[in-house]
């Protein structure tokens, strides 16, 4: 179960901002080393997701799980996580792509999981589909203009 949850994309860079209450939350601040392990779970398609942690608060591994690659980075200045190619690559994730962050352990051992959701499309609905809003269905074009969701700015 996710302590806390958020979204973020990777950048030109190939960097990912990390919103600041997760960070403090996780304890990847820019003075800690931080160990990832690229993970992907057995006899699936599914894409492969990242462990974010520090050394001393190991994430559990399910048995389902095969670790594919493992290592150090670090979270600059900026705050945001610097993946180098080879992690980029490793993990399935190009510039552009929406992560989606979730933080789990427990009390003073938490770590982060990234999971890749692909691409970044904001209002993307499919020709000729309709989308239920509040018990009703719209057409498309007035469900853009009536979304039920909200947005909300984190500081990153």
């Amino acid at each position: 179960m996710a302590l806390i949850r958020g979204f973020s994309k990777v950048d030109e860079d190939g960097k990912i901002a990390v919103p600041l209450n997760i960070r403090r939350y996780t304890g990847l601040t820019p003075e800690y080393p931080v160990e990832f392990a690229i993970m992907r779970v057995k006899d699936t398609s599914r894409r492969p997701h990242i462990y974010f942690f520090r050394p001393k608060n190991l994430p559990f591994i399910s048995p389902m799980e095969v670790k594919m690659m493992e290592g150090a980075t670090v979270i600059n200045e900026e705050g945001k996580l610097v993946l180098n190619d080879p992690i980029l690559e490793e993990a399935k994730l190009e510039l552009g792509h929406l992560v989606e962050m979730k933080v789990a352990g427990s009390r003073g051992a938490h770590w982060l999981t990234l999971y890749n959701r692909v691409r970044y499309a904001p209002g993307y609905f499919p020709a000729g589909k309709q989308v239920m809003v509040k018990k009703q269905v719209i057409p498309i074009k007035e469900a853009e203009k009536k979304s039920p969701f909200r947005t909300m700015d984190l500081e990153y």
